[in-house]
């Protein structure tokens, strides 16, 4: 019984020259990476973090070895890991650019082409939230970006739906602000800037959500606060247009994922 065993987890000789080879290679590569590391300044936990990392990769790589099917499930578990880190860009690098994009736009931009991009974004804004604006839109979208990309490209999409438009409306607001269309202040100090224009809008699209209440357990006070009617319209426009929308999206993405898992 012993030998049977022996046999179905050993599925060759042990390989001794392969595993010498293995760990002197990399037991040279590491000393010779840590001692540049150190000599540059990194500092000595992160090599030790780095030297654990490489020890537990060269163990699996010995164990693969004798055990085949280490290797199996090395090469499943980089699959996932890889095709999760891809939709995690794809869910940032968009937002990332509009929010550079913003900051362009304001602090480099003459009027007459912050007007412009403004417009322009604008188009690109109700083209994207009337994609998600309706169940059936939701549905249609979503069903095309599941069969075609991914089953995480729905929650990419409302990811980067909710931050372009909390940077189109914060990059708006500031606009009028800072030309004395609209009034703002906060507690502390009446300078309004674009970030603290963006923890608006982010804190009313949390203030939203009741069942989760996030302001109040993250004891986050309103950044900004008004006394004009004016930025009221503003709040209630994101409030229309893109927090009922992004919330379905969420919340319809996660019943199609709670579907898709009780198939």
């Amino acid at each position: 019984m012993k030998d049977y065993y022996l046999a179905e987890v050993k599925t060759e000789p042990v390989p001794w020259k392969d595993v010498f080879q293995i760990s002197a290679g990399v037991l040279c590569f590491g000393a010779i990476t840590a001692f540049i590391a150190l000599w540059v300044g990194v500092s000595p936990s992160q090599v030790w973090a780095s030297a654990i990392f490489g020890a537990v990769m060269v163990v699996l790589t010995i164990l693969n070895l004798w055990f085949r099917w280490i290797g199996r499930a090395g090469i499943a578990f980089m699959s996932v890991y890889f095709h999760l880190t891809l939709w995690m860009g794809v869910a940032v690098i968009p937002a990332a650019f509009f929010r550079w994009l913003s900051a362009t736009i304001l602090d480099k931009f003459t009027v007459i082409f912050q007007v412009v991009a403004f417009v322009l974004w604008g188009i690109l804004f109700i083209g994207m939230i009337a994609l998600i604006a309706t169940q059936r839109n939701r549905e249609r979208l979503f069903g095309f970006l599941r069969s075609r990309l991914s089953f995480f490209a729905p929650f990419a999409y409302s990811f980067n739906a909710l931050w372009i438009s909390i940077f189109f409306f914060s990059a708006i607001t500031y606009y009028l602000v800072s030309h004395g269309n609209l009034a703002l202040t906060t507690s502390t100090s009446p300078e309004v800037n674009h970030g603290r224009l963006m923890d608006f809008y982010l804190w009313h699209f949390l203030e939203a959500i009741p069942v989760l209440k996030l302001n109040s357990t993250l004891l986050w006070k309103e950044p900004l606060v008004y006394e004009t009617a004016s930025v009221g319209w503003m709040l209630l426009a994101f409030k229309v247009a893109v927090i009922v929308p992004v919330i379905g999206a969420f919340a319809g993405y996660r019943a199609q994922s709670r579907q898709d898992a009780g198939k």
